[in-house]
């Protein structure tokens, strides 16, 4: 306790992560865990708590320091996104009663400055930042969608506290969640442009025929969105994707992502033999996958700004992409992509390459292919994100 207590006491920012994994892995948080954390860590002191769903695979209580930052992690349970408002707004309170309780155990007295929560789902970062006395950033995500009903009367009394300051990845995100004020600020995520730059001299390109690749990584969520008339298991759209693509046995598909039970069940229903079933990958295998696939299908009803999708325009793929949130401020329908509104027009996009093998989306689309590499080099490169974030930290604490 001792040599955390040293290292704890110059700990400036608190920065909360939620992540509904159950993975036994504890990194295996979020995108922003790898590619946001340690770079901030580099600039300005912080701790990290990392919220997640309990698992037998993993303790209740996890904790990690390095020479950046240190980082505690606590398991709990979470609610379904469409539980009673009233129910919701009293677990929070005793969910960051308990988790405030472990972790200040840990922390003691430090002269927290600011706490910066990811996600709006369970807002305890803003309970948090009530008992220490300091501001709040609410980092409003695109899964944050999900909680519009469920969450309201919690996100009217936030967004009237000054101490409050809220952020989006998208402004569509922004304009469908936040209320009247003022306090926000739009700060696109972005991605490791040399990621994909370093991962693209190390692939082998294993394809043996000239057959059109599709690849979707968005899997099969555990999500029930009842407000919104989604089917169980297709919020990222996998499902309706699948019945699309039982009239296209001419192309090769690749989907991976969580629950990919469901989608191997359902394609089996419905006569579709023409796709493989990854499940969970590393992000280096999924670049991989990127890199040998033609199209890259987001599919998805809700979403920010889909981080796949940044890789794939990076990687010079097609992305076709359906336009939900802040996806039609990454995607330029026509010039740097492909954006529609129905599964039908999905269709009928898909049925142009039917009858095409790879060379074609070269010829038809090599321009809209350049255009998207370009777009994401200039404006969705991962440190503009950092020196957004550092800026408002500078700002606000």
């Amino acid at each position: 306790m001792a040599c955390w207590d040293k290292q704890i006491h110059k700990w400036q920012l608190m920065l909360i992560i939620f992540s509904n994994h159950t993975t036994q892995n504890h990194k295996h948080v979020t995108w922003f865990y790898d590619s946001f954390v340690e770079k901030i860590a580099a600039k300005r002191n912080i701790v990290v708590i990392s919220i997640r769903n309990i698992s037998i695979k993993r303790p209740l209580l996890f904790f990690e320091k390095n020479n950046l930052f240190i980082s505690i992690e606590l398991s709990c349970f979470f609610l379904p996104q469409n539980m009673n408002n009233s129910i919701l707004t009293l677990t929070n309170y005793f969910i960051s009663h308990i988790a405030y309780f472990f972790i200040q155990k840990r922390i003691g007295n430090t002269p927290i400055k600011g706490v910066h929560q990811v996600g709006f789902f369970h807002p305890i970062g803003y309970y948090f930042a009530k008992y220490l006395g300091t501001k709040c950033i609410m980092q409003i995500i695109g899964t944050d969608n999900l909680t519009l009903m469920s969450t309201k009367g919690i996100k009217k009394r936030i967004s009237k506290d000054e101490n409050v300051f809220f952020t989006s990845n998208s402004k569509e995100i922004a304009k469908s969640f936040l209320l009247q004020r003022t306090k926000y600020k739009v700060i696109y995520r972005g991605i490791e442009l040399n990621s994909v730059r370093n991962n693209e001299e190390n692939i082998i390109d294993n394809i043996e025929n000239n057959k059109i690749k599709i690849y979707y990584g968005g899997g099969f969520p555990d999500y029930k969105i009842r407000h919104q008339n989604i089917r169980h298991y297709d919020y990222k759209g996998g499902l309706s994707l699948i019945e699309v693509l039982t009239k296209f046995s001419e192309f090769e598909v690749i989907i991976t992502g969580p629950n990919i039970e469901i989608g191997e069940k359902y394609a089996k229903e419905n006569k579709c033999f023409n796709i493989l079933f990854l499940g969970y990958v590393s992000h280096e295998r999924n670049l991989q996958l990127i890199k040998e696939a033609d199209i890259i299908v987001i599919p998805s009803y809700n979403e920010g700004i889909s981080n796949i999708a940044m890789e794939a325009m990076l990687a010079r793929k097609l992305v076709i992409s359906r336009n939900v949130g802040g996806m039609s401020e990454l995607i330029f329908d026509k010039i740097n992509g492909l954006l529609f509104d129905t599964n039908k027009e999905l269709f009928d996009l898909l049925k142009k390459f039917q009858t095409k093998d790879r060379n074609y989306i070269e010829q038809k689309y090599g321009t809209i292919m350049n255009n998207a590499k370009k777009h994401i080099y200039d404006h969705f490169d991962n440190n503009n994100m950092i020196n957004s974030y550092i800026d408002l930290y500078n700002e606000l604490f």
